[in-house]
């Protein structure tokens, strides 16, 4: 399935000027048929050279913008439809509130898992499985994604360290060195307290990686390798725990790469693990 509506979802704000006003022309223009309009055209809808149409085009992976252009025709019946279940509303039965949130929570993973480029999980598990030491960095719902990415780099025998509190983390960040790595949750990629710690640790020259929303941020301004997720703003706004799933799920997958890469040294560190769970079940 394709993630272009997504990602034209995210670039409408989260994108350059340019990016913004292409993307949102594209998602909410009812009157003109993109059939007709070519790259100068589009461009002057949306107050844009063509030139800034064709670099869109291409930023977002295509040759060019006749490829976008039919790309993005042939999802528009797809995308009408999906439209049906978009949010959840005071009005709605149970029965309606669960097939949304159904849909929700597939759609979001299904986008985020398309936005992974199998290149660069492969490049950051190497970093990783490499890395001397290794600092997670999260604050509030975005900080129980790092305990929980600590916990689990613990029981391969990684050398990790993660504290919820940001002091705590601005400390281990002047403690790295070319030989470590940054790693960084955040959903939006602009939150001040993730970015002073990243920022600390760019110094040191060591590599920072972020798992973030998709576009570019603060945050993907300063890492070396970023796992964007699928993620809207009106999601974060409820409170729900959408971004946070993909964050997860994000580095589940970039864990199992991680812990093939270690071979039997990751392995034979969950069997002690798993081994001593036992014994103290025992006694």
């Amino acid at each position: 399935m394709s993630d272009l509506i997504p990602r034209l979802e995210m670039l409408s704000v989260h994108g350059s000027e340019s990016e913004k006003k292409i993307s949102g022309f594209l998602l909410n223009d009812k009157e003109h048929n993109i059939t007709t309009l070519s790259a100068l055209a589009l461009g002057k809808e949306c107050g844009v050279s063509n030139a800034s149409v064709i670099r869109f085009a291409q930023s977002l992976s295509y040759k060019g913008y006749s490829e976008f252009k039919l790309e993005y025709l042939a999802i528009q019946k797809q995308n009408t439809l999906e439209t049906i279940y978009d949010d959840v509303r005071l009005e709605d039965s149970v029965v309606e509130i669960i097939k949304k949130a159904e849909y929700l929570f597939s759609q979001n993973i299904e986008n985020s898992i398309n936005l992974i480029d199998p290149e660069t999980l492969d490049q950051l598990a190497h970093a990783i499985s490499k890395a001397d030491k290794i600092a997670l960095f999260g604050v509030g719902s975005s900080g129980v994604v790092a305990s929980d990415a600590y916990q689990k780099l613990i029981r391969i025998n990684k050398n990790v360290f993660f504290n919820a509190d940001t002091h705590v983390q601005r400390a281990y960040a002047s403690m790295l060195t070319e030989n470590d790595l940054a790693l960084a949750f955040t959903t939006r990629g602009n939150t001040k307290e993730i970015n002073q710690a990243l920022d600390i640790a760019q110094q040191a020259n060591c590599t920072i990686a972020a798992i973030t929303r998709y576009g570019k941020t603060p945050t993907s301004k300063l890492a070396d390798f970023i796992l964007p997720f699928a993620y809207k703003e009106r999601h974060h706004e409820l409170g729900m725990i959408t971004p946070q799933l993909s964050q997860m799920m994000l580095f589940d997958i970039l864990y199992f790469r991680i812990t093939a890469l270690l071979g039997d040294t990751a392995l034979s560190s969950l069997k002690r693990i798993r081994g001593n769970f036992v014994n103290l079940n025992k006694n």
